[in-house]
């Protein structure tokens, strides 16, 4: 199984849709390599583009991204359910948050969520200190806000992988290396709060400053199952595979 690719009045490669092999809730596609002029560009049908902000550089198989500086805004909001993909790497292994990397995240925003006023840490892949992955969601924890952290210990921070998490409200928040088979569940299953961002890849908006290499990101609003989900890593990794890079 593979991507379908479908013209878009120009050239293919360089501005054509994807149909994955999921599309439920599919909100943006992109792939990043050979030209940062185009990173903007998102492959999902139907969905707006995103807008580079700063100057990430484009390599063979991937952009370099750095926190807060160069990354791309995207048009695809945080909602309750959410499963987010990423093939990333850190340049170097982070030694806290401070110079971390998450390369989608709606953090830190304001609550849209009328009952819970206040930030929102929305919905993110963090990469942190001591090869920790996390898939970092705002809850409400007892009433009052909360950004649940659910932790992993994945492969190394430096080296390729495909990360991925999902989460929504009455459901536990997941992190997964699939390119490691590493995965953690949580245990929070109270209603999440959302954030007014939309989402960012390579950057947040504090902390996480690190710089990273990326060259895909699938942003979905919908709880995908994990055959779903094995099924959009399975597309990523034929992608990845023609660009020289196992995942």
């Amino acid at each position: 199984m593979g991507l379908k690719m479908i013209a878009n009045d120009t050239l293919a490669p360089w501005n054509t849709k994807v149909v994955p092999p999921v599309t439920r809730g599919l909100e943006a596609w992109f792939t990043f390599d050979t030209d940062a002029s185009r990173f903007g560009f998102n492959r999902a049908i139907g969905k707006p583009n995103g807008t580079i902000i700063g100057a990430p550089t484009a390599f063979a198989t991937h952009g370099r991204f750095k926190g807060n500086t160069n990354y791309i805004l995207t048009q695809a909001r945080d909602t309750d359910e959410v499963t987010l993909f990423s093939v990333v790497r850190a340049l170097v292994a982070p030694t806290s948050n401070a110079d971390g990397v998450t390369p989608v995240s709606t953090y830190r925003g304001n609550s849209v969520t009328p009952e819970f006023p206040g930030s929102s840490g929305g919905a993110n892949i963090f990469l942190r200190a001591n090869s920790v992955i996390s898939a970092g969601i705002s809850r409400s924890t007892n009433g009052v806000y909360d950004l649940e952290m659910v932790n992993a210990v994945g492969g190394s921070p430096t080296s390729w992988r495909l990360l991925c998490a999902k989460a929504k409200s009455g459901s536990p928040s997941k992190v997964m290396d699939l390119t490691n088979s590493i995965s953690m569940t949580g245990t929070n299953l109270t209603k999440r709060i959302l954030s007014d961002l939309m989402f960012r890849i390579g950057s947040s908006t504090v902390d996480y400053l690190g710089e990273s290499d990326i060259s895909a990101v699938a942003i979905y609003s919908s709880y995908l199952t994990d055959s779903e989900i094995n099924e959009v890593a399975s597309a990523m990794r034929k992608r990845m595979l023609r660009l020289g890079v196992a995942v």
